[in-house]
């Protein structure tokens, strides 16, 4: 009997933000984790480039449906950010560090050359807002730091803000899942037109985590 192949949904995501706000080990702690008790990891390693690196993860949801996270890390700053980078992106996180209040000048910028340089026709790309380190912070100071990052979230029209600690794994996963959430219900999947991995240009760096786990959407 011939096996039955599943739907394949390629799902690119960019993350980008000021210099040591976190976004290596916010990316990783995803990539790396496992809600799943019977989950599996490989990773495979290849060259790499100055400024960026990739990341795909490989989730399956409950009705069979798998879903391919190509998730890139960059090392740019904002005026060197091309459209290479962004193009074809279907969710951004724009991720700042709690602990240092000068990473939040840098929001609005980022948010405006991610717009800048995507390409999707039909959708606006959707942002969202990650304030990092959050188990660096006091409660007072934690409270003050959230309460300035939703403000820019919303003057910006992010879709959503997160405070999250890589360190603690706190909201990592809510993060991603929601941005899922998001793309199902504004029909921004898109379909794999093969069952291969992601192939890539350069000598970009690529990380391939195949993981057996529920992705938290209803796809």
């Amino acid at each position: 009997m011939a096996a039955i192949l599943s739907e394949r949904f390629q799902i690119r995501i960019i993350c980008v933000g000021p210099k040591k706000s976190g976004k290596t080990s916010f990316i990783k702690r995803y990539v790396n984790s496992f809600e799943d008790s019977n989950a599996s990891s490989q990773i495979l390693n290849n060259s790499s480039t100055m400024n960026e690196k990739a990341y795909l993860k490989i989730c399956r949801t409950k009705d069979g449906k798998t879903l391919e996270l190509d998730i890139w890390d960059t090392y740019e700053d904002i005026a060197s950010l091309s459209s290479l980078f962004s193009r074809n992106a279907k969710g951004c996180f724009i991720i700042c560090d709690l602990s240092d209040p000068g990473t939040f000048e840098e929001i609005p910028e980022w948010a405006e050359k991610v717009r800048a340089t995507n390409n999707l026709i039909d959708f606006d790309i959707p942002i969202f807002l990650i304030g990092n380190k959050s188990d660096i912070l006091k409660d007072g100071e934690l409270k003050k730091a959230e309460k300035v990052c939703q403000t820019i979230s919303e003057e910006n029209k992010f879709e959503d803000y997160f405070t999250c600690s890589s360190l603690d794994n706190i909201n990592i996963a809510e993060a991603f899942k929601k941005l899922l959430k998001h793309l199902e219900a504004n029909n921004m999947l898109s379909e794999s037109k093969d069952n291969c991995s992601l192939k890539l240009s350069g000598d970009t760096k690529f990380h391939k985590t195949q993981v057996n786990e529920k992705c938290g959407c209803k796809c």
